[in-house]
């Protein structure tokens, strides 16, 4: 029986795709987050005016991509954020109108 061609897979473009969203362009750099500005270590759940800042007008949480949040921080702004939420410091949603 002849081999099969175009069997094998190229990883070239599995590659390239992986690397391409954590490479920066040269000469530029990553913005820092505002924990990283203001020097906040501890993301507390009772700093209702600090989570707002990572929530949207409707109560979502805003994605890492917008807050600009290393992942060990967007977890932590996250779970603070869902403890608020379960105390009644923050609403599960607001009352502002989405259009």
């Amino acid at each position: 029986m002849p081999a099969r061609r175009g069997t094998k897979r190229s990883t070239k473009a599995k590659d390239a795709k992986s690397t391409r969203s954590t490479r920066l362009r040269p000469g530029t750099q990553r913005k820092s987050s505002y924990l990283e500005e203001h020097r906040i270590d501890f993301i507390d759940y009772k700093d209702v005016k600090l989570l707002q800042r990572f929530l949207s007008p409707q109560g979502k949480i805003l994605p890492r991509r917008l807050t600009r949040l290393t992942p060990a921080q967007q977890h932590a702004a996250t779970r603070a954020i869902k403890k608020a939420r379960h105390l009644a410091l923050l609403p599960f949603k607001s009352d502002a109108e989405a259009y």
